[in-house]
């Protein structure tokens, strides 16, 4: 549902709605959506992954290794 919205709504809000007039529910709802994804970031930090011959990997320096190297950046710069 948040994938959705910043997908559709924030472009849509951004090419066509005037910033200055924008809702408070809107700016509200941009909030939650940011804090959200935040939470997600860091919640990557503790969630174990499966290494290559399929055994979990649960050690938070080995999953914040794997985590930087991956998605971390992607995760950093859509936030």
């Amino acid at each position: 549902m948040i994938l959705l919205y910043t997908a559709i709504y924030v472009p849509f809000k951004l090419a066509f709605l005037d910033d200055f007039n924008t809702q408070n529910v809107s700016k509200i709802v941009d909030r939650v959506v940011d804090s959200l994804f935040m939470f997600d970031l860091l919640i990557n930090f503790l969630t174990a992954y499966e290494d290559s011959i399929g055994g979990l990997i649960h050690k938070p320096n080995l999953i914040a290794k794997n985590y930087i190297k991956g998605w971390f950046f992607i995760d950093l710069v859509a936030w």
